[in-house]
C-alpha cells in the first residue's frame, strides 16, 4: 500500500488508528472504522463501508489490522472526490450556467436533503465562508470553502 499513499498520509492514518487501538494489539473494531475514516477527511456511506468489510470477509464487530485499514483507506481516497461531487449537484442548480446560486436554493438544499442541516448550522456555515444573507453564492468559491481542511493548531 506504501506505493499508492505517500509517508505523511500513512503516518496520519496511523496516528488517527492508534486512537481507536485501545489494546495496543494494531486492531480496531469495524465499528470504529467509520469514524476514524471520517476523522480523516473522507466521507465514506454505510453502504460503502459495508462494501470494504465484504471485500477483506469482515462483519460488524470483528477486528481490523491496520494493513487492511490502509487498503480500505486507499479505496475509499480512490473512489471519492467530494469536491467534485458538490460541485456538479450545484451546476446542476444553475439553469443559466452563470456560476452562482442565490442563498435562498443554498438554505433550502442543505436544509432539506441529504444529511440535512439545522437552520443554525446551515447559518453558522454560510456566516464562516463570509456570505451575505440577501446574496448571490459563487459555488466554486463556496465548494472550495467548505471542502478544504480545517487549519490544523
Amino acid at each position: 500500500m506504501a506505493r499508492y499513499l505517500s509517508q505523511k498520509q500513512i503516518d496520519e492514518f496511523r496516528e488517527c488508528f492508534n486512537l481507536y487501538d485501545r489494546k495496543n494489539l494494531n486492531k480496531i473494531s469495524t465499528r470504529d472504522v467509520i469514524t476514524v475514516m471520517r476523522s480523516l477527511g473522507t466521507y465514506p456511506t454505510k453502504k460503502e463501508i459495508e462494501s470494504h468489510f465484504k471485500t477483506y470477509d469482515k462483519k460488524n464487530g470483528d477486528d481490523i489490522e491496520f494493513s487492511t485499514f490502509l487498503n480500505i483507506m486507499h479505496q475509499q481516497l480512490s473512489q471519492e472526490n467530494a469536491a467534485k461531487e458538490i460541485l456538479a449537484a450545484f451546476k446542476q442548480s444553475d439553469w443559466e450556467k452563470k456560476g452562482f446560486v442565490t442563498v435562498q436554493e443554498v438554505r433550502q438544499i442543505l436544509t432539506r436533503t441529504g444529511e440535512k442541516l439545522t437552520s443554525r448550522e446551515c447559518d453558522l456555515l454560510l456566516r464562516s465562508a463570509n456570505v451575505q444573507s440577501n446574496g448571490y453564492i459563487k459555488y466554486d468559491e463556496f465548494v472550495s470553502f467548505i471542502t478544504s481542511p480545517l487549519p490544523d493548531y
